[in-house]
């Protein structure tokens, strides 16, 4: 007999609820005033490249950069109609000095996603859901979700091989396809 359960999805913070990579090119584009400006298009993979790009991994031990780190433009409508699918959880890397800013953020900006559903660490393979949201293509890779899917950005382009989509209209169709045909034995 098939029987239909809720859900649960494991949420990336970075580059996919809040701004981070734009939001650090467009700091460092303030502060060092590149001549072109940096655009987020130089990160063509994730980490330091030896480019002039690398500048903005200074802001990424900053807690005031993590205090003011914008939300991305529908997030919140997103995380709201998600949590009306899924169980949802966050699983957040983040250097351990800034946790408790990064913790105040999300229960803020997202009040639907409970206190004891946000975990930090960059292990995000120990976290087991049935779907991982993520825009990091080594945490999709590693996933022991059900349904690992990333989240297209400049620096995973060229990923094969896995479920990825656009943006979060794309990824919510995704979950509601997961839900019709997802049942426990």
């Amino acid at each position: 007999m098939n029987r239909k359960f809720k859900l649960s999805t494991a949420l990336d913070i970075d580059d996919l609820l809040l701004e981070c990579v734009p939001y650090a090119v467009r700091l460092a584009n303030e502060k060092y005033q590149f001549d072109p400006p940096l655009t987020i298009h130089e990160f063509d993979r994730w980490g330091k490249l030896g480019t002039r790009a690398d500048v903005i991994f200074e802001f990424f031990n900053d807690p005031e950069f993590f205090r003011t780190q914008p939300v991305i433009r529908g997030a919140k409508e997103f995380v709201r109609k998600l949590s009306q699918m899924t169980e949802v959880f966050i699983s957040t890397a983040i250097p351990p000095e800034c946790m408790g800013i990064r913790a105040q953020r999300i229960m803020e900006e997202f009040p639907e996603i409970p206190r004891d559903h946000i975990f930090m660490g960059s292990s995000k393979d120990k976290i087991h859901t049935d779907i991982l949201f993520d825009d990091a293509m080594h945490n999709i890779l590693k996933s022991e979700a059900r349904y690992p899917i990333l989240m297209r950005r400049p620096w995973n382009q060229e990923a094969t091989g896995m479920l990825a989509v656009n943006n979060y209209d794309e990824f919510l169709k995704l979950v509601e396809v997961i839900a019709e045909s997802y049942s426990a034995r």
